[in-house]
């Protein structure tokens, strides 16, 4: 018995051989990977180290995380006044409008007047050559002012 199990294990295994094979070439390569990573890392941190490398670095960074916020606030800036003056753009064309109906408001006032006054030299020149009398020719009187420290009722 004990022997016969022995083999039967021993031939068992010996199926996975292969694959043992494999992981132990794994292992290997992945302690030289470990070991060029490591060496690689080293030269790294001793090129960070080196003051005259890493502060034109810094510097340079510094310069442009500046210029980048800089440019970020300006772009701000211009959008902000893009909107003041498309908001003051609408605001000068509803004054252009108002004034333009003021300027017509006024135009037609002058003309109802000078129309106005041009019937009345008509009416009062009718007046004086034929004695006839329009109803307007007469132009209302203003009310005499108050005389000074008179009372008022």
């Amino acid at each position: 018995g004990g022997g016969e199990h022995d083999a039967l294990f021993a031939a068992e295994l010996a199926k996975y051989d292969k694959l043992l094979g494999e992981l132990q070439a794994n292992f290997a390569r992945q302690a030289q990977l470990l070991t060029a990573l490591t060496a690689a890392n080293e030269r790294f941190v001793r090129g960070r180290q080196q003051r005259d490398g890493n502060l034109g670095r810094d510097v340079l960074l510094s310069k442009l995380d500046a210029a980048h916020k800089t440019f970020h606030e300006l772009l701000g800036n211009l959008g902000e006044g893009v909107r003041f003056y498309t908001n003051f753009q609408e605001l000068l064309r509803t004054f252009k409008s108002k004034c333009a109906d003021f300027v017509f408001a006024r135009q037609t006032e002058k003309k109802d007047q000078l129309d106005q006054i041009q019937r009345g030299a008509t009416a009062g020149a009718v007046n004086v050559m034929g004695g006839v009398q329009a109803p307007h020719a007469q132009p209302p009187q203003p009310a005499a002012p108050p005389a000074y420290g008179a009372q008022q009722p």
